[in-house]
Order: structure tokens, then C-alpha cells, then sequence
């Protein structure tokens, strides 16, 4: 349990060390700056600038009454609330400042994401830049924020598409594709991916855990080759898992071949018209 308060500290913007001792501070209070350098091992002289960082973050108190200072931990709530008045007040100067700079586009390339929060950001940019299409290729889709954006563009007749591997919630005005042969259940995978492709002109891969909440790898790109040729190839893996499931279904060859043109053809209608801007 210590290690997940730590890690959420630390989201927070805590450091490592930081978010040990107000840890330490929220379950005791009143100690003096020796006795948490013992508890952890560090140097007085770390610990004590480390509890200068803290006081002036507004996470920790320190008593001077007496000879020897005491320190304690404000509340994670009063902090918390503190913070997001602090974020709020800024983020309200700072739009009002920089409302006036027009960003330039930025170039086509492939560029890494670091955190699951710019992950999530930049997913719900490029689906409601969509025009067209949208490809969503996952293990499982459950985020709230991705859903209502694919519902959202789904209304302005954007054609979303959603293969998944296991069952995904009801995605109004979005076509579904699961092969309901597999076995799989939520338990038999380790990881989640979220492959978002919109137009033909950009696209999110993302590795995370099985929880979504921890990012290993992902990256956005809007360089146009690469973006041709990934949405091309997540096509026809989406149209091959439809074939396997028309194929569970014992649907006519016929009727097979006709879904399978149909799908192909307005994808590559979709792509003809982004190569031909």
C-alpha cells in the first residue's frame, strides 16, 4: 500500500523523497528534521532542504516555537483543494496572456508520447479532428472520455470502427468488430494497447497495463507515408477479424465478398480523397 501512495504522490509532482516524508508526516506529526533522517537514511542536510521544498509547496508546516523546529503535514485534502484553487486562478491568467499567439502547425513526423494523460489528450484531439474515418484497434475500450468523443463524431457522420479483442460497451453510431469465437477474457492479457487512425492522416499507438493507468510506449504521428501505409494495414486486419467472424457465422461466400468490397471501398474512398488534398 506505502508504494502506491508514493506513486500517486509523485503524479502529484512530488519527488521520490518528498513524497516520503509527507507520507511519513500525514501518519505522525511533530518531528523534528533528525528524527525523519533516521527513518530514512538520508542526511539532516537533505532532509531539511527537502522540508524547505515541502513548506514552500504549502504541503507541510514546520513549528518554531521552541528551539528545535517540528514538522507536520497539512492535510491531503486542504492540499489538494489549495492546489487545484492555485492551477485554477494561473490557468485563468494564462489563457487570458496567451490567447493572442497563433500557433504555427507543427511538422510531420513521429513523435513519443512520455505520460498516459498526453496519451489520452492527444487521442481525443485527433478523433475530433476527424472528417472521415476512424480505425480504433484495443484490447479493451473502457475510458469514458474516448468513448463520448467516438460518439461524438459518430453523430456528424464520421464512420468509426472498433475492433477489440474482448466485448467493448455499446458505442452509440459506432460499428463494432469482435470476434465472438475467441475465448479471451480480461484475465488472460497483461497489457492494453489503444491504436487510434483518423483519415489516413494521423494516428496514436499506445502500449499501457491492463488497467490503463501506466504507460510503456506510445507515440503520435502526422507524417503522411507512415500514416498511408499503418491505416492501410489496420484496414485489412480490421477486415480480416470481420471475415473471421462472418466466416463463425456461416454467412454465403457471396454475401462474405460483397461486406468485404464494401468495407475496402470506403475506406480507400476515405484515403483517395486525403491523397488527393
Amino acid at each position: 500500500m506505502k508504494i502506491d501512495q508514493i506513486e500517486i504522490l509523485k503524479k502529484l509532482g512530488f519527488t521520490e523523497l518528498e513524497a516520503e516524508l509527507y507520507y511519513i508526516l500525514l501518519k505522525e506529526s511533530n518531528m523534528t528534521g533528525y528524527r525523519l533522517s533516521r527513518i530514512i537514511g538520508k542526511p539532516k542536510s537533505t532532509i531539511y532542504k527537502t522540508l524547505d521544498t515541502l513548506q514552500k509547496k504549502g504541503a507541510v508546516v514546520a513549528d518554531e516555537s521552541s528551539k528545535t523546529r517540528e514538522f507536520s503535514a497539512i492535510s491531503y485534502k486542504e492540499f489538494f483543494d489549495m492546489k487545484e484553487r492555485v492551477f485554477s486562478e494561473n490557468r485563468e491568467k494564462a489563457e487570458e496572456l496567451l490567447k493572442s499567439i497563433k500557433s504555427g502547425p507543427i511538422k510531420p513526423g513521429l513523435y513519443p508520447l512520455e505520460k498516459i494523460d498526453q496519451v489520452y489528450s492527444k487521442c481525443l484531439e485527433i478523433i475530433y479532428r476527424a472528417k472521415k474515418t476512424i480505425l480504433v484497434a484495443c484490447c479493451h475500450l473502457e475510458d469514458p472520455r474516448v468513448i463520448t468523443a467516438l460518439e461524438t463524431v459518430a453523430d456528424r457522420r464520421v464512420k468509426v470502427s472498433l475492433d477489440c479483442h474482448l466485448p467493448a460497451p455499446i458505442i452509440r453510431g459506432c460499428e463494432f468488430t469482435f470476434n465472438e469465437s475467441s475465448k479471451f477474457r480480461v484475465s488472460d492479457f497483461r497489457h492494453n494497447w489503444l491504436e487510434i487512425f483518423v483519415d489516413g492522416k494521423e494516428y496514436v499507438i499506445s502500449l499501457m497495463n491492463k488497467d490503463g493507468d501506466y504507460l510503456y510506449n506510445a507515440v503520435w504521428c502526422n507524417e503522411p507515408y507512415l500514416s498511408v501505409i499503418t491505416f492501410n494495414s489496420n484496414v485489412y486486419a480490421m477486415v480480416l477479424t470481420r471475415v473471421r467472424q462472418y466466416i463463425h457465422d456461416d454467412l454465403p461466400k457471396e454475401e462474405i465478398m460483397k461486406k468485404i468490397d464494401e468495407s475496402i471501398n470506403h475506406y480507400y474512398q476515405c484515403l483517395g480523397e486525403y491523397l488527393e488534398e
